[in-house]
């Protein structure tokens, strides 16, 4: 498994704990500018493209398993996965700027602290219910923004785990995917959307 960090917000530790759990081979820090708001929208200023430009050109080279934001690199990887940049298994912590539903088939991971002061419950958990069913999936830890509880030797659900099962998620995606695929077919017609149909064969 191959992780690729964005740096923006991935304090704690996160990095170095990684490098220590899969090898320093197998995880790549992607420095980017600040996604600093301005009175443009963020994707189109200079500065957040040349991060976006950064983390599309680390993506081709090293061909991550993992992509792994947190907090203000949740920024970036919101845009990743909406222009398909990036639609493969997915770790949020505590991440920012995930205002836009997640895309259909992409695997991903989302862990918030209990005590979180930046993003507001409801958001979070409205977000999680975008995507594909099965394939989102919200992880809760008694923590603030920092989710430092993610590198702690006694925690069960730590990083090294969510990005494995982001990994076993996307094993599952083709299968989900079909299945959620198969229910829209077969889902009851309205009585309204058959009336309708009644009356225009009438005519």
């Amino acid at each position: 498994m191959k992780v690729l960090c964005i740096d923006k917000g991935l304090g704690g530790g996160k990095h170095e704990y990684l490098k220590r759990k899969l090898g320093i081979e197998n995880v790549i820090l992607c420095k980017v500018p600040e996604p600093t708001e301005t009175d443009m929208p963020l994707n189109e200023t200079e500065h957040f493209k040349e991060g976006l430009n950064v983390i599309e050109e680390a993506i081709r080279t090293n061909k991550p398993t993992v992509l792994v934001a947190s907090s203000r690199g949740g920024k970036y990887s919101m845009e990743l996965l909406c222009t398909g940049s990036w639609a493969g298994p997915t770790v949020l912590i505590s991440a920012m700027g995930t205002s836009k539903p997640w895309p259909v088939g992409v695997p991903i991971v989302m862990a918030y602290g209990t005590e979180e002061k930046t993003i507001p419950k409801h958001l979070i958990e409205n977000q999680a219910l975008t995507g594909t069913t099965g394939l989102v999936h919200l992880e809760w830890y008694n923590d603030d923004h920092s989710l430092t509880v993610l590198t702690d030797a006694d925690c069960e659900k730590n990083l090294e785990y969510l990005c494995k099962f982001a990994v076993d998620l996307d094993s599952k995606k083709e299968m989900l995917t079909k299945v959620v695929h198969q229910k829209k077919k077969s889902a009851p017609v309205s009585m309204n959307s058959l009336f309708a149909e009644i009356q225009k064969r009438k005519k």
